[in-house]
């Protein structure tokens, strides 16, 4: 029945649409303050060391990010890492290994497709 109304009360938007955008405040660069100086423009590497791919230790705005939700935290290299640790200890660590073979799957080519299945079954 909610799924066929095409319209919502402003009542009911607004606080969502308040909630949604006081969430994603602190990771929004037009809101949020300046990141390290540009390594353009100077010679400081900070900002290419702390945006890595992967890093050894995650800069705290990186972090309250992938406290948001579990799709931040496995779109990030080091965030997915750091699950997976989690999940080793917790003797579950199959779970990620089958997200990674399904991700890998999801965008392997067509000819691939029945090898990699055989290999996720297995």
């Amino acid at each position: 029945m909610l799924l066929s109304r095409s319209k919502i009360k402003l009542s009911k938007a607004i606080p969502s649409s308040v909630k949604w955008c006081t969430q994603y405040m602190d990771h929004d660069p037009l809101i949020s303050g300046a990141q390290p100086s540009n390594p353009w423009i100077s010679d400081d590497p900070t900002m290419w060391i702390l945006n890595n791919v992967l890093v050894d230790i995650p800069t705290e705005r990186r972090v309250l990010r992938w406290s948001i939700s579990l799709c931040d935290l496995l779109q990030d290299a080091t965030g997915r890492h750091h699950f997976e640790l989690f999940l080793k200890k917790e003797f579950s660590q199959e779970n990620i290994r089958f997200w990674n073979a399904y991700e890998e799957l999801k965008y392997a080519p067509q000819s691939m497709v029945a090898e990699k299945v055989k290999e996720i079954y297995e």
